[in-house]
């Protein structure tokens, strides 16, 4: 066996050389094999040296040792735990950190108890996580913005509208409001009907004529206690 060994590392050595003396290769060229010569000849002759190429080969071995690799099918739940944890998905729910809502969205908990449970249900890593709710938070604020700037041009032109008589109208519109609940509240929000000044002033005559009785709530009076404004009505939770 020795023998043999010796055999192929003499013919490596002697067709090495042939080769360097032939194609001014590198020296270090001459130990190389053959078929590996032939394969790779062009990128290893950029090298003058074989320094070069050592140092490559392990600054890349380096590199994988510490690499992230999906574990293949029929890993162990060891390797797949550990693959999470380097990735950054926790192992429970309450492991993603996510930025705090916007005061102007109310409470939030039931959403983000959702959410957190949806992103570990989905295997999202943390920094992901976090951003995509931030993402949806702005998105939402923007909308809630939107909403709550289209209430107050109505208010405008129920204003300049109604005039001295805005006021009543209103406090007429929080009857209804106050009788269908937070519900009717809701519809008329997502809807966008509770935006036009004629849904509005059609809310504060159905007010007028409802009477404490039939209602089952005090009708509230200009001029009688704090007015609230419709954006405030709209949106009880705005500036909480």
């Amino acid at each position: 066996m020795a023998d043999e060994v010796t055999t192929d590392v003499d013919t490596n050595l002697k067709e090495g050389e042939a080769a360097v003396k032939d194609n001014k290769d590198p020296g270090y060229m001459a130990a190389v094999k053959a078929d590996l010569r032939d394969k790779y000849g062009d990128e290893l002759r950029q090298y003058e040296n074989i320094n070069p190429i050592i140092e490559d080969y392990f600054t890349l071995k380096a590199k994988s040792a510490d690499g992230i690799y999906k574990p293949k099918e029929g890993a162990t739940e060891e390797e797949v735990a550990t693959y999470k944890e380097k990735i950054g998905i926790p192992k429970e729910a309450n492991g993603y950190e996510l930025s705090e809502a916007p005061k102007e969205l109310g409470d939030q908990t039931d959403f983000n108890t959702w959410f957190k449970d949806m992103a570990l249900r989905t295997e999202m890593p943390k920094d992901k996580a976090k951003a995509q709710h931030q993402e949806y938070m702005d998105l939402q604020l923007q909308a809630h913005n939107a909403q709550v700037a289209e209430v107050k041009e109505t208010e405008r032109t129920l204003r300049a509208d109604l005039g001295s008589g805005y006021d009543e109208a209103i406090a007429n519109v929080g009857t209804i409001l106050q009788s269908g609940g937070q519900d009717f509240v809701d519809m008329l929000n997502e809807s966008g009907i509770g935006n036009d000044p004629r849904f509005i002033k059609a809310l504060a005559k159905l007010g007028s004529v409802v009477t404490e009785d039939s209602i089952g709530k005090t009708k509230a009076t200009s001029g009688t206690g704090s007015t609230k404004t419709l954006a405030e009505r709209m949106y009880p939770k705005q500036g909480e």
